[in-house]
């Protein structure tokens, strides 16, 4: 642990792997190339034309914004005046990584699947420190902000589309009720004439007992006459009604009490529009981004849900107390251009390797496979979500991490059961620290959980939303 909290001998040590990490990765291209020199290992195919799932309508509108002087890609689903649900991805990936869960849930939210800084079609600074985590929580804070600020014009927008699938749905409505109308046509001829036959009956019954009605009212006058002689006691009881309606009118009621709160606070309705409250959900490097989220603006959160992502200082006393976590590519990912090459080779072979190497029947397709190599073949579309480790691993100063023991909110902890990359340990860890944390492992998963596992994440997630009755 002494290591850890000396950052010149961390930093040593980190330094020392990574090179030697790139001293062997080196070695092997040069031997690969030595045994196939004909080979172009490094050759990215050109991809001038997205897969069509990166433009099916079923998982949404595509949309841009800025925010925290950037321009942020995302795609929207859902209706904007209902909760709002924010989804961030991890490395290496971009919003699409949400397809199943922007499917899933966006009857009751408004489903918003972001694509990071650095990924994807939002902008790209160059530089590392452009990269640090405090800028990427402020992304997410701003992103939101700013959502809230474009809601009036999307709410139109949104309900003129509305209005159109409604108007569409009354017409079909209307034809069903015209033939209805046909039938009860016939039916109603036929009751006419047994209203006929009624009417008659109806008249003889009538004039009898109108008869009996007159005597019966002689009987009655006599009564109100008798009711004439007292009306002091009348006056009386309307005095004593006015005394009690003056009252009302001198003290407000209790609605009209609650009615001027809502006039002096209109914010009140912006938060039942997800303006300033959401749902906050994230992966892998979105988690530990959203886990500093929550011990920074954990007011603005209604709850949150992390995925296969340890708390930074987690992963930090980890790396150096269990060999398990000491991944090597975390280090190797320090060095210039060489990590950009290693996931580049033959085609981009590394996600094909990513989402289906563990489980051969996970519910990721070839197509999908294929989503992710035309995004991260453009043009420094690796270098940027590289820097992610760049930026954050080495610089990162244990001491000047703050967790929120007591968030105020609750939160859901997931892991995938057969992770490759990370310990279930990290689940029990965050328990023990954070309170109001659920954690569940899902079974057979692997690390891109919502994506291998799809239906088994979102009945848990959903499970927990309805426990805590978050916005549903």
């Amino acid at each position: 642990m002494g290591l850890l909290h000396n950052p010149v001998l961390f930093k040593i040590l980190a330094y020392t792997c990574s090179g030697y990490y790139a001293s062997m990765f080196t070695l092997r291209v040069a031997w690969g190339f030595v045994k196939n020199p004909t080979r172009r290992f490094w050759k990215v195919q050109e991809r001038l034309t997205p897969p069509p799932c990166l433009n099916d309508p079923r998982f949404g509108v595509h949309s841009y914004i800025k925010a925290n002087g950037l321009q942020f890609h995302y795609v929207q689903k859902g209706d904007v005046t209902k909760p709002l649900m924010v989804f961030v991805h991890g490395f290496p990936e971009f919003w699409y990584s949400w397809r199943y869960q922007l499917q899933e849930f966006y009857k009751d939210y408004w489903v918003v699947a972001l694509d990071m800084r650095g990924y994807g079609d939002s902008d790209k600074p160059e530089g590392v420190n452009n990269y640090d985590i405090k800028y990427l929580v402020e992304d997410i804070a701003q992103f939101v902000k700013e959502l809230g600020e474009t809601l009036p014009s999307l709410t139109r927008s949104y309900g003129i589309k509305y209005l159109v699938e409604d108007i569409a749905q009354f017409v079909k409505e209307l034809v069903e009720c015209d033939k209805e109308a046909g039938e009860c046509d016939e039916e109603l001829g036929k009751c006419d004439k047994d209203l006929v036959e009624c009417d008659k009956e109806l008249r003889y019954q009538f004039v009898k007992k109108l008869s009996h009605y007159d005597k019966e009212i002689d009987g009655s006058e006599k009564d109100l006459g008798e009711c004439d002689k007292e009306p002091g006691e009348y006056d009386k009881e309307l005095v004593e009604c006015d005394n009690e309606l003056g009252e009302w009118d001198k003290e407000p009621s209790e609605s009209d009490k609650e009615l001027g709160e809502c006039d002096n606070e209109p914010g009140a309705f912006d938060k039942e529009l997800g303006r300033d409250k959401f749902t906050l959900v994230a992966h892998d490097w979105g988690g530990v981004v959203a886990w500093r989220f929550v011990d920074t603006h954990a007011h603005m959160l209604n709850s949150y849900i992390i995925m296969d992502a340890p708390r930074l200082q987690s992963w930090m006393n980890m790396a150096v107390s269990n060999m398990q976590q000491f991944r090597k590519y975390v280090f190797f990912f320090q060095m210039p251009f060489l990590p950009e090459l290693f996931i580049s080779m033959h085609d981009l072979v590394s996600f094909k390797r990513l989402f289906k190497k563990t489980i051969p029947e996970s519910s990721v397709e070839d197509e999908d496979v294929e989503a992710f190599k035309y995004t991260f073949s453009k043009p420094g579309a690796l270098t940027a979500p590289i820097n992610w480790y760049r930026a954050n691993v080495l610089e990162q100063q244990i001491e000047d991490i703050k967790t929120k023991k007591d968030p105020g909110v609750p939160g859901l902890f997931l892991f995938g059961e057969k992770d490759d990359y990370l310990e279930l340990a990290y689940l029990e860890e965050a328990k023990d620290v954070i309170k109001n944390l659920q954690t569940v492992v899902i079974e057979g998963g692997n690390h891109f959980v919502q994506q291998d596992k799809p239906e088994a994440v979102n009945k848990v997630m959903r499970d927990f939303l309805n426990k805590h009755f978050i916005d549903m």
